[in-house]
């Protein structure tokens, strides 16, 4: 219960708007968030989960930086790596504005090869190490390799609760690959609902 409670005041606290969209927040097994993801127009091949230890590696990781900590939890985030597996680009919706709706787009983010560079400079992530996070339906780390030969990665960690949000989310990160066709680009879809888990860290 701590652990819910410290997280929903993380985010609420901090990064609350009055958005349309959100929906009550529920836990989901592996299959009813696949299913639930597809209506999101999330490609189920790209589908992984968070693992429910994430928050306390980045907590280690970070040295407990507050402000750091408090945009690696929140439900909507969008990371890119680039060929070398450093993290080039990075945003979450705390970040973003836009009423009623996030606006993702805000200030050409969008336009930029990485997207969103620089939105978190002092945050040092690679892809190799943020990849082990993330396991697959049945609980597995997934294949890094197939990965590995791509211009840049994408990772979107997306929440279910957010729903509407989410789905404008994942629509803009696919107008901006389809924009940049000619560069080799990989999306990933990071289920992050174990965050809001009761007991899922600590």
């Amino acid at each position: 219960m701590k652990t819910s409670v410290f997280l929903f005041l993380l985010f609420f606290s901090s990064c609350a708007r009055i958005l349309i969209g959100i929906k009550p927040y529920k836990m989901y097994d592996s299959e009813t968030v696949i299913r639930k993801s597809k209506k999101l127009l999330i490609n189920e091949n790209a589908i992984y989960f968070l693992n429910s230890n994430y928050l306390e590696i980045e907590k280690d990781a970070k040295q407990c930086n507050q402000g750091i900590l408090k945009n690696l939890i929140q439900p909507l985030q969008v990371r890119a790596f680039d060929k070398t597996g450093k993290m080039v680009g990075f945003i979450c919706n705390c970040m973003v504005g836009g009423f009623p709706n996030l606006n993702w787009g805000n200030y050409g983010r969008l336009d930029s090869v990485p997207p969103f560079k620089n939105s978190m400079p002092d945050t040092v992530i690679y892809f190799e190490k943020d990849f082990k996070n993330y396991k697959n339906s049945n609980g597995e780390t997934p294949d890094i390799n197939k990965y590995t030969d791509s211009d840049y990665n994408i990772v979107v960690f997306y929440t279910l609760f957010m729903h509407r949000q989410t789905k404008l989310l994942v629509n803009k990160v696919k107008e901006y690959v389809a924009r940049n066709s000619s560069l080799k680009i990989n999306v990933i879809y990071v289920n992050a609902e174990v965050l809001y888990r009761k007991s899922a860290i600590f």
